[in-house]
């Protein structure tokens, strides 16, 4: 099987720069720098060139780049973005507040916002967003077979909640 990495750059060796980029975000009229470089890398080779041009109006508190399944995973600004490995296809998720921590599992990938909890089936599909369970930060601790435990920043900067929510359909279950 091939070794796949995948990294953020905020600058990249002339090298990279024959391969066609996929460029995400905000992409401006007279094509700048972007904000920021993901590569992949496939053993020694290099693979895959995305530029994303971030939204200005969006906070950058936390970001993340993971290959999962058949998509690379990037969670940049206020958005999810799921590209493709073989297609090179670009989905793009409006998270509506800061992007904050993947949690990836074997069925499905869990993407936490300030706000809420995402889950995400390989297909590229929302299966389910949580009601709100923080304003300044969502923390999974603990995935279980039906269960997700976690806390909520609701009053910073140690007003933490925890919650527990359905892995099924990210309805709370109750509160401790």
């Amino acid at each position: 099987s091939k070794m796949m990495n995948v990294e953020f750059k905020s600058t990249i060796a002339d090298s990279w720069l024959k391969i066609k980029p996929i460029q995400i975000g905000s992409i401006p009229i007279a094509i700048g720098t972007p904000d920021v470089y993901v590569v992949v890398q496939d053993g020694k080779n290099e693979f895959m060139r995305i530029e994303i041009f971030a939204e200005r109006e969006e906070s950058f508190c936390f970001s993340d780049v993971a290959i999962w399944d058949n998509w690379i995973v990037i969670g940049y600004g206020h958005r999810l973005y799921l590209v493709g490995l073989n297609d090179k296809k670009v989905l793009s998720f409006n998270l509506d507040d800061y992007y904050g921590h993947l949690y990836i599992k074997e069925n499905f990938l869990l993407v936490a916002s300030a706000s809420r909890l995402f889950a995400f089936t390989s297909g590229g599909i929302i299966k389910w967003k949580s009601e709100i369970l923080g304003i300044d930060g969502v923390i999974v601790h603990e995935v279980k077979e039906e269960i997700i435990k976690g806390d909520g920043e609701w009053d910073p900067p140690d007003g933490w909640e925890s919650f527990e929510v359905s892995t099924t359909d990210g309805k709370k279950i109750g509160s401790k």
